[in-house]
């Protein structure tokens, strides 16, 4: 009898201790599980946030790059540095003049309106000029450098060209229009390369230099010949020769 109680007593406590050895391996087991879930969780939802906001940080960055390199590859003037290359064009005579004769009576009204960004169709409103007849002078003057345009957006979303005066190529204008003097033609120290239309120079007696030759396409303007390039000892050979004719002319 008491062998029977005792081995009842024996297989209580080992189910007993089975049933606690269980439950600390389940715990053992679970606890960690559960844990880890939680961290893996909390990471989880974390990450997306970081990585969004560093690819907005990214993108905020990369955009202000991309203004910032747009505005150095696009000088575009201050007011009063228009004012002051429309002013130098008023007052050299020539030039003036040769703008009235070769693009338009009103070509120094136009510069005189883009001396800030402006559209054609506000040019054409504040000058009473015709559209296309606008257009026709501003692309005309770009072909000579003087004027130049950028590519915005209005406020209805639609492509729109702002006009103004290219103040960095005014002096390769002078140079040009220099060269069209037959008195007044322009030997430069640090230019090597001139240039002459082998058709026109008798009479034109026009020589290039460099600056000029590119502002014109190397093209002659009075017959759209391709220009000849000449070097600096040609073109000093030239002018003395013009020099040495006009002379014996005035005697």
């Amino acid at each position: 009898m008491k062998r029977a109680k005792s081995s009842k007593r024996m297989r209580k406590a080992a189910a007993h201790a089975v049933r606690r050895h269980l439950k600390q391996k389940h715990t053992a087991i679970h606890k960690p599980k559960a844990a880890t879930r939680e961290v893996v969780s909390r990471t989880e939802h974390m990450k997306p946030v970081k990585k969004v906001k560093a690819a907005e940080k990214v993108e905020k960055v990369v955009k202000k790059q991309t203004a910032k390199e747009r505005r150095e590859k696009l000088y575009i003037p201050e007011p009063k540095l228009a004012k002051e290359a429309l002013n130098a064009i008023i007052t050299d005579g020539f030039a003036a003049d040769y703008l009235r004769k070769n693009v338009s009576k009103n070509a120094i009204d136009v510069l005189g309106v883009i001396t800030a960004p402006k559209t054609a169709e506000q040019v054409s409103e504040m000058l009473d000029i015709k559209i296309n007849f606008v257009r026709s002078m501003l692309n005309i003057m770009q072909g000579y450098g003087i004027t130049n345009y950028y590519v915005a957006k209005n406020d209805n979303g639609w492509l729109s060209f702002a006009w103004y005066i290219n103040t960095t190529k005014l002096q390769s204008f002078f140079d040009y229009i220099r060269s069209m003097k037959g008195d007044e033609i322009v030997i430069k120290d640090d230019c090597n390369d001139y240039f002459v239309c082998n058709k026109c120079y008798s009479d034109t007696k026009l020589i290039f230099a460099f600056d000029a030759a590119y502002e014109a396409g190397f093209r002659c303007k009075a017959c759209g010949g391709r220009f000849k390039m000449i070097t600096k000892d040609e073109a000093v050979n030239l002018v003395r020769v013009q020099t040495k004719v006009a002379a014996e002319a005035q005697a």
